[in-house]
């Protein structure tokens, strides 16, 4: 989990590394390692590539009108949820988009933190932020920790703990994020794989083998030898089937999707998403109230501090 600290917000938490930009303040959990030679702090997210997929999404469905989405595709309240809430991606920069919108998105509020009882909670139960007094036997779990224990020992013996409960409490809804990440993402593959397709949709004359090569696919370079070149050309081919899942799924707010063997359990994915932003009981006051806070003046003058373009897409 990475704890991040806004201008806007107080510190909200993303599953995944968020993109670095102004504040690169994000907690000490290991970032990411860049997907390609020269890639920006800001490019080195799961969350970049959401973005640079849903581009692609809205370029192949952007003259849809919602009537035509209504009668060709059966998943037309997710592809329009999706619009409503991410925008028109195609027509603003990556930074600009995630810190006016994107960020408001994936990020996880936690409205509490690890802390030690009193010895009056302990007694006579925790009080509420309504004032109510309430019995120790809610969705937290309470444990004696002897100060003077080995510390590694009590942190294994926490996390055993920790483990067990998880198991029997299911995910509250009310603190995840409004699109959660679907699979653990790896960075690199994705930027091959979206080389790939931009490479066939920017060249839709270039072989399969080339397309492997200056994507990053190939295993060897040298198509002149028939053997390598079929591998090049099947290893291609893959990465367009994937980026072709990716792109479908985006659009429905799933990422990423990238086999086959993924769309059940993405499909159930996206029929509680809709249930769970549309349910009277999800909380998201504290997300729409933060969205839109600052200013398009305000952001490019800290863009100009910093020497950032909000505009920027690559």
């Amino acid at each position: 989990m990475y704890q991040k600290h806004l201008r806007d917000l107080d510190v909200v938490y993303f599953r995944y590394a968020p993109p670095q930009a102004f504040r690169n303040d994000t907690s000490s959990e290991k970032l990411p390692n860049p997907p390609f030679s020269g890639a920006a702090p800001w490019q080195c997210s799961v969350y970049y590539y959401w973005w640079l997929f849903l581009r692609e999404h809205q370029a192949l469905h952007g003259d849809s009108s919602e009537i035509e989405m209504l009668i060709a595709n059966q998943d037309w309240k997710l592809n329009m949820n999706v619009r409503s809430e991410f925008g028109s991606v195609t027509e603003v920069g990556f930074l600009r988009w995630w810190i006016l919108t994107g960020r408001h998105l994936f990020c996880e509020v936690a409205e509490h933190s690890v802390r030690a009882l009193t010895s009056n909670e302990v007694n006579h139960g925790v009080e509420l932020s309504d004032g109510r007094r309430v019995p120790i036997h809610d969705a937290n779990i309470y444990l004696q920790i002897p100060v003077h224990q080995d510390l590694d020992k009590s942190i294994e013996e926490v996390r055993a703990y920790l483990r067990q409960a998880k198991q029997r409490q299911h995910v509250n809804p009310d603190y995840e994020a409004r699109y959660p990440v679907f699979t653990k993402p790896v960075l690199t593959a994705l930027e091959k794989t979206y080389r790939a397709w931009i490479l066939r949709k920017s060249h839709p004359e270039m072989p399969l083998a080339e397309i492997a090569v200056e994507a990053g696919l190939a295993a060897r370079a040298d198509n002149t030898d028939t053997a390598n070149k079929s591998a090049n050309a099947s290893a291609a081919s893959r990465a367009l089937n994937q980026a072709t899942l990716l792109i479908e799924w985006v659009g429905k707010g799933i990422f990423p999707v990238t086999s086959k063997s993924q769309e059940l359990r993405a499909a159930d994915m996206a029929e509680r998403q809709w249930k769970k932003l549309h349910s009277s009981d999800f909380k998201d006051a504290r997300y729409r109230s933060s969205r839109h806070k600052r200013s398009n003046a305000d952001l490019t003058e800290q863009a100009a501090v910093h020497g950032l373009d909000l505009d920027a897409v690559r």
